[in-house]
């Protein structure tokens, strides 16, 4: 059994990027860690053509060998529909369709997909049910982008998807995350939430996109840090935009 933990582990690892794509006049990281063995979490960074790239984290309904199954048939079906729809939320509709005809299980998923635009710094997203995204701008001000009800994926026919979009400013940082950030708790049982998530990264100060994650697991869920343990998944997306 242990073999075989350590090797649904491997793979699961082997399918996430093993290398973030190069994007001109951005810096780019990413950090996953989960709670156990083998997690639901997933995260991608796709480039899909010259001046775009796609930003995503999902979180599946549960742990262990049956979450990590599906989140190995979300995350393929995601890459393989990333460069066949235009918009973001086409894209997750798409998912959601090819999710319908082969979950058996009632398992979800919420994820938030976005797509840079490199020359002028806008990220499209659509977001199904998953927490929203988050921008830092360059004064250490933290503004959620406005959050409208949103579904997960998998389970209904037309899911209700939040979809919108903001623009990074030069400076800035997005984050895409997973809940295991915002539901970390404290000594006392008491949850960060994104508040604090503003806290670490200006605590961290103008370091790059893959330190900042570092940062945030470090001061959030890390043994030694002030959090009770790792309970959940800790996934996080960082695209941090050059100054000038």
């Amino acid at each position: 059994l242990e073999r075989e933990v350590e090797l649904a582990r491997r793979i699961q690892q082997a399918m996430l990027p093993d290398a973030l794509p190069l994007a001109p006049g951005y810096d780019l990281g990413a950090l996953m860690v989960p709670a156990r063995e083998v997690g639901g979490d997933f995260y991608d960074v796709q480039r899909l053509d010259e001046g775009h790239v796609a930003l995503a984290v999902g979180d599946v309904c549960d742990k262990g060998f049956g979450a990590a199954f599906f989140m190995a048939q979300c995350f393929g079906l995601l890459r393989a529909e990333a460069t066949r729809h235009h918009s973001p939320g086409a894209t997750l509709r798409a998912v959601n369709r090819l999710l319908l005809g082969v979950n058996r299980s009632e398992m979800y998923v919420t994820l938030l997909y976005a797509v840079l635009e490199e020359r002028t710094g806008r990220l499209r997203y659509a977001r199904a049910g998953h927490p929203p995204l988050l921008l830092l701008t360059p004064q250490g001000g933290l503004l959620p982008a406005a959050a409208k009800p949103g579904q997960m994926l998998g389970l209904f026919d037309e899911p209700t998807l939040d979809e919108g979009q903001v623009t990074l400013p030069p400076g800035g940082v997005a984050l895409v995350y997973s809940d295991g950030l915002t539901e970390a708790t404290d000594a006392q049982g008491v949850e960060g939430g994104v508040e604090r998530i503003g806290q670490v990264a200006v605590a961290a100060g103008p370091v790059s996109a893959q330190a900042l994650c570092t940062a945030l697991w470090e001061a959030l869920c890390a043994p030694g840090s002030d959090a009770e343990g790792v309970k959940d998944d800790f996934t996080v997306v960082a695209c941090r935009r050059h100054q000038g």
